[in-house]
């Protein structure tokens, strides 16, 4: 390892960092209100994918201008660490259970369709609020999880 660098297991130990704070209990997450549930739970099968695809792709870039916010000093490479260990499917996975949306049966499953749904409903939130409600949102619930995430990397 050259002067600077961390550990290749990196992603792990900020992936538990993440997983530890979703699950504190002083942490409190509540997925974004939208006026039509219905309309997200109604749609096709293929409609699903596709929101699947816009919520996957909301989320970092929301995450990414989040980070580059509050982090003016970070490298790209730092960015893109942390970025990549929070939009996961299961940092994502952890949040549904944590709302009570979803429920693992054991402690290391990450259910990709738990976090498909989560993605689903962040393009719900963007088709109905835009890009400024994804961005508010995301620096509202995701604040704890970043932190975690950096704390975790500034102690490697």
């Amino acid at each position: 390892m050259g002067k600077g660098s961390k550990p290749s297991g990196i992603h792990a130990v900020l992936q538990n960092a993440i997983v530890t704070a979703i699950n504190d209990p002083g942490y409190t997450f509540s997925l974004p209100r939208l006026a039509d549930w219905d309309a997200v739970i109604s749609c096709s099968s293929s409609e699903r994918e596709r929101l699947e695809f816009i919520g996957d792709s909301l989320m970092h870039m929301a995450v990414a201008l989040y980070l580059y916010q509050i982090y003016p000093e970070a490298t790209p490479g730092l960015l893109t660490i942390l970025r990549s260990a929070v939009n996961t499917n299961a940092t994502f996975t952890h949040l549904m259970v944590k709302v009570g949306a979803h429920q693992l049966t054991s402690p290391s499953e990450t259910t990709k369709a738990a976090a498909d749904s989560f993605e689903i409903i962040i393009a719900a939130l963007y088709m109905e609020g835009g890009l400024s409600e994804v961005r508010s949102w995301v620096e509202e619930q995701f604040a704890p999880i970043v932190a975690a995430a950096r704390r975790s990397y500034d102690q490697l």
